[in-house]
Formats: structure tokens, sequence, C-alpha cells
């Protein structure tokens, strides 16, 4: 299967799951649109799908996308899917639209996305100060500088190569 017409898989409300094979380059419109029951969406490294617009809409279950070889996610591909919490990128992606959370409340995003990990901040800085504290106390003071100084820090820019 190379494309998926507009609406393929309308309504359908029995669809828990869909893996997308490695032959898929193009989706129409809708193509899994209102399918109250899809939790999981995962599509081959090896397709070069183009999602076209609205492609989950009011899929209110998906919590979790991973997009493998999509090369484009038009506008509306995660319009209200108000459950969503996980999307994977895969590495051929080129485009995506701007309004592709269309009426997932920006609030809900920041929950779900900026909490988390500012909870792992949080809680990664508060082990490293009771390192410091117990090293500093017990161990002696020209220790903490050493045990510090060969800890990998955990907030490392990969992006920029650790700069």
């Amino acid at each position: 299967v190379t494309t998926i017409g507009d609406y393929a898989f309308n309504k359908m409300a029995q669809l828990r799951k869909v893996t997308v094979g490695s032959g898929l380059t193009q989706t129409g419109e809708h193509v899994f649109r209102n399918c109250p029951m899809l939790t999981d969406v995962t599509f081959s490294d090896d397709c070069s799908a183009h999602l076209d617009r609205y492609a989950f809409t009011d899929c209110v279950s998906l919590i979790n996308v991973n997009t493998g070889g999509v090369t484009w996610l038009e506008d509306g591909a995660f319009w209200n899917c108000t459950a969503l919490q996980t999307i994977t990128f895969g590495h051929k992606l080129q485009r995506l639209d701007s309004e592709i959370f269309e009426k997932l409340p920006p609030t809900k995003l920041f929950f779900r996305c900026a909490v988390p990990s500012m909870i792992t901040m949080a809680f990664g800085a508060l082990y490293q100060i009771a390192d410091g504290l117990f090293v500093g106390r017990f161990i002696g003071e020209d220790a903490l500088a050493a045990v510090n100084f060969a800890l990998a820090n955990p907030y490392q820019d990969i992006a920029n190569d650790g700069q």
C-alpha cells in the first residue's frame, strides 16, 4: 500500500492500534478521523509518508504516536486528540505545520510536556545538593570539588555538543 485515501478509516470504532509499513507515501485527509478507541500509532522508519490535513482528528483516546519515516504532518493532524501523551518524531520529518495540535489547549500541552521535565530537573538538582552536603560534611571539603567535577552534567546541551 502506497496511498490511503480520504476518510479511509473514518469512524472505525473498534480500531485500537495502527502500524504502517514501509511502502506508504501519502494519506488522504481525515484518514483516521473519529476512531474513538485508537490508542497507538506507529509508522515504519522506512516509509516516507506525507500525512494530509486532520489525519487523526477526534481520536480522543490516542495516547502514543511514533511518526517514524513521516516527512510532513499537515495542519490539524492531532486536532482534538485530548488524551495524547507521547509523540516521537522520526528522523525524516521535514515539515511540521504550525497547527497540528489545534484544539488541544496550551495549558494542557504545558502540563503534559513541560511539567514532567521540570519535575525531573528539580529532583536532579535536589540530588546534587544532597550529594554535595553529604560529601562536604562527612568526607571533607576537598572531596566536594573532586566528586562534583567527576559527575557528568545531566542537563548538557547535546544539540550543541555540550557547549
